[in-house]
Parts: C-alpha cells; structure tokens; sequence
C-alpha cells in the first residue's frame, strides 16, 4: 500500500496496465511469446488480441510453439 500511495501518480488510469506496463498489442505478443507461457495464458492472450484489435489471425495455443510462433508476425500484422 505504501508503494502504491508513492507511485500512483505515475500511471495513466485510461490505459489498461499489465506487469507494469502499458497493456497493448505488443505486449501481448510479448506475453504469448515468452518461453515459460502456459496454455491458458495462450488462450486468454489470444482471445484478447482477438477481440480487442477485432481480428480473427490463425492462432492456435494448442498448436505446436513453432507453429504458434510462426503465426504470430501475421498476427501483428493484422493488428496494427
């Protein structure tokens, strides 16, 4: 509470923050593709990216990783 009554200030309340930092379609790529990632982490970033940029790009978080990796550049693409 002490931290949080010291640091308040800094963030802007009309952005979603996540870890941090300012939640938005980098960081959740980021998210998704960090090695340790567990599955249901996959869905909810993926069903985020979805429905927050309103795309529907071919992800799977079932999928193998190095399919899902590779599926991700065109996610950003059609997120941007």
């Amino acid at each position: 509470m002490d931290w949080w009554q010291t640091h308040q200030n800094q963030f802007d309340f009309s952005h979603r923050w996540r870890h941090g930092h300012p939640l938005n379609k980098d960081r959740l790529l980021v998210e998704i593709r960090h090695p340790c990632v567990i599955y249901q982490k996959r869905q909810l970033v993926h069903l985020e990216l979805s429905i927050r940029y309103q795309t529907d790009f071919r992800f799977e978080p079932d999928w193998f990783i190095e399919k899902q990796l590779s599926a991700l550049p065109a996610a950003h693409a059609d997120t941007v």
